[in-house]
């Protein structure tokens, strides 16, 4: 089993109905793995868009809103950005990018 279709149960397992989302080559394998467990994928075609979908879904719906994102080194800034919303409220961010020198 790869690590991303792990996380993608793992996820999944979290009981979300939707994941919204741009599909590319960095989250391919977990966008998948959701959808083999049972989430439905909304593709979108903006980030921006995707995020605010997910957002608005877990608003609406009181369900977990869960967003999957491409986009790094196509843009000459590899990086991995992470954000949960969760139905309790509230914003969790994580990741790591790459600094652009002034």
């Amino acid at each position: 089993m790869r690590v991303a279709e792990a996380v993608g149960r793992v996820v999944a397992g979290a009981g979300p109905r939707c994941a919204f989302g741009v599909v590319g080559s960095g989250n391919f394998h977990v966008t998948n793995a959701l959808v083999h467990s049972g989430a439905r994928f909304v593709a979108a075609r903006h980030e921006g868009g995707a995020a605010t979908m997910a957002d608005a879904y877990a608003r609406l719906s009181g369900q977990l809103g869960v967003l999957t994102l491409h986009q790094g080194e196509d843009m000459g800034r590899p990086s991995e950005l992470i954000v949960r919303v969760p139905v309790t409220g509230g914003i969790e961010v994580s990741g790591h990018a790459v600094a652009i020198e002034a």
